[in-house]
């Protein structure tokens, strides 16, 4: 007799499995969209540290770029912007950032390298110190000149950033 009373009692029954399916796709569609929502802010919003850190290294690289006389005016900007470089570094949060930052890089290296070749063909050396004659030729083995690539990326950033 008690299997027969147990038996009459719905122990599951439709309306409790379309309660968890409800909640399991609210929980699921919940998820997707915060995920896609992080997505799209990380590769896409520019934090205002970066930007900022970002003009910065920018106005640097402009002072560099006009400075071609003096060697000892030149490693005072080089100090600056290297500086202004690495704060940007640190005010990266988001990957927009860190895109952003290494753009930055290749402007302020390739300004570097251009100021380099300059004054090689100012003092007619024959050959550039090794570390800078290893970089460049490390770039152009991959079939890119860096001096464009900076030159492009700043082009890039100004736009962007202005």
């Amino acid at each position: 007799m008690k299997v027969r009373e147990l038996l009459r009692y719905e122990i599951w029954s439709k309306d409790t499995t379309q309660g968890i399916l409800l909640a399991f796709g609210i929980i699921a569609c919940s998820l997707i969209a915060t995920s896609m929502a992080w997505y799209e802010f990380e590769t896409h919003w520019l934090s205002k540290g970066e930007r900022d850190a970002a003009r910065l290294v920018l106005q640097r690289v402009n002072e560099l770029q006009n400075v071609v006389a003096l060697d000892q005016e030149y490693k005072v900007g080089e100090d600056r912007a290297n500086a202004a470089l690495k704060a940007a570094k640190e005010a990266a949060k988001t990957k927009k950032d860190e895109s952003i930052q290494m753009n930055l890089l290749v402007c302020v290296t390739g300004v570097e390298i251009l100021h380099g070749e300059i004054l090689e063909q100012r003092l007619n050396l024959d050959g550039r110190p090794a570390p800078m004659r290893e970089r460049i030729e490390a770039v152009e083995r991959s079939g890119l000149s860096l001096i464009e690539a900076g030159k492009r990326s700043c082009s890039a950033l100004h736009k962007e950033l202005d």
